[in-house]
């Protein structure tokens, strides 16, 4: 987001990265990703179309100087080299792999047109039209090759070709730092068109306006809203046992003034007075479809609660109330043992007695 913080140039942003050119640049993923098949793309084929829309000569200059080893030349071939190789190395998101990309772009760009395309658009309009099959660079590539609009066989062909020597040689060759023109598509120095400087890439004076919201409009529904001059009360009953579980039941206006019947004159225009009154019996059914979701939603809740009511109160049976089968079974145990007991005791006094009887 530093890119958007308040810039030194009169236009926004900081030169020559303005705010406007930055927008660009993402409006391009934005289509992109709706578009085609983005994932499957390399970055820096992703990033390099995008820098291409506002131009980066301005970056490819300055990677080339922070790239520089021996500060007395920075434009020989050993720094367009390095600068080039970027593009196959691990993607970092690194200005130099912006730079690499965004002429890479160019130099594919470059090869299509020469052989009679449109350039870099042939292979956006490839990658659109075949989006549903997942569309590829690769398969792009290879499909205009089959056309006869580039000379490369493959992806892995023109990335092999851009970094062994021909990416360094086109830069060299074809990149001006001299003049304003950013290297935009469509500019001076990529289409031999009208030069593009860093103001002019996106222009004011086709884009900008002292009244942006000059013919919008803005319709919100209000039907079922808080807001609704037709809803007169609204509702919130706690059906459940716990938070959230509640419903909401709004009722509205049913008067000639809600149904916009209240002036109705059938001797003025009929056919306006069938329509209101259409309008009016719908208004009614809608209303009364509302409120019968609502009723049965509520039947459907005092069912639940009507179950889980039943279902505590026969938990609360099991844990207090006595078994009766089992209380009988125990008292009539403990009976039997008392009168075994009884006729023990009974049993034995006998016969200590007939044992004295013997004595005496």
């Amino acid at each position: 987001m530093s890119d958007f913080e308040k810039g030194i140039a009169d236009d926004g942003g900081n030169a020559p990265f303005y705010s406007d050119r930055i927008v660009a640049h993402e409006m391009v993923h934005a289509v992109m990703g709706r578009s085609m098949n983005m994932a499957a793309l390399p970055e820096w084929f992703s990033e390099g179309i995008a820098e291409m829309i506002h131009g980066a000569d301005s970056r490819v200059f300055n990677d080339l100087v922070a790239a520089d080893g021996d500060d007395s030349n920075h434009f020989d071939s050993a720094d367009f080299t390095t600068l080039a190789n970027e593009l196959t190395t691990t993607w970092s998101g690194s200005s130099a792999q912006y730079s690499a990309g965004y002429s890479a772009v160019r130099y594919l760009h470059d090869d299509i047109k020469s052989l009679g395309g449109e350039g870099i658009k042939d292979v956006m309009l490839y990658l659109s039209d075949n989006v549903d099959s997942g569309a590829t660079l690769d398969d792009a590539i290879t499909y205009l090759n089959g056309q006869g609009l580039t000379s490369f066989s493959s992806e892995v062909n023109f990335t092999s070709t851009f970094t062994g020597g021909a990416g360094a040689t086109f830069m060299q060759n074809s990149f001006n730092f001299g003049n304003e023109d950013t290297g935009a598509i469509g500019g001076a120095d990529v289409d031999g068109e009208m030069a593009l400087d860093g103001r002019a890439v996106i222009a004011d004076d086709k884009y900008l306006t002292l009244t942006p919201m000059s013919g919008f409009e803005v319709d919100l529904p209000t039907k079922g809203k808080f807001n609704d001059p037709l809803l007169t009360a609204q509702y919130n009953l706690q059906v459940g046992a716990n938070s959230g579980e509640s419903i909401t039941v709004s009722l509205s206006r049913i008067d000639s003034q809600a149904l916009g019947i209240e002036d109705l004159d059938v001797t003025i225009d009929a056919g306006d007075a069938i329509e209101r009154i259409d309008k009016a019996l719908n208004y009614i059914s809608d209303q009364r479809a509302n409120i019968g979701a609502s009723i049965n939603r509520l039947d459907a809740a005092a069912s639940v609660n009507e179950l889980n009511a039943q279902s505590t109160a026969g938990s609360r049976s099991r844990i207090v109330d006595a078994d009766f089968a089992a209380e009988t079974s125990k008292l009539t145990k403990s009976q039997i043992l008392q009168q075994a007991g009884t006729s023990m005791l009974s049993q034995a006094n006998a016969s200590t007695q007939a044992v004295l009887s013997l004595l005496n």
